[in-house]
């Protein structure tokens, strides 16, 4: 079975489907504090709003805005299918 997995501040963005550039934002999903909302105005983030699902991107494209994807998965290592 496959899981999600976090990406974390130091893991870079992947190249961009649409457009191959890897320069990207990430994507902050929940209530931002003022100190998000100030990153936000500055560039170095994007607000992706309070709810977060399974498809949700954790990086927004500078090139061209499109969203992308997590780009890890592993398998679980107690699953024997």
């Amino acid at each position: 079975m496959a899981h999600r997995t976090y990406m974390t501040t130091e893991t870079p963005a992947p190249a961009c489907p649409s457009c191959g550039s890897t320069d990207a934002l990430r994507i902050l999903y929940g209530l931002p504090t003022p100190e998000a909302v100030e990153a936000s105005e500055r560039g170095e983030l994007v607000i992706g709003g309070c709810l977060i699902g399974g498809e949700s991107p954790d990086f927004e494209c500078r090139g061209c805005g499109a969203p992308l994807p997590w780009v890890a998965e592993r398998e679980d290592e107690d699953d024997d299918d």
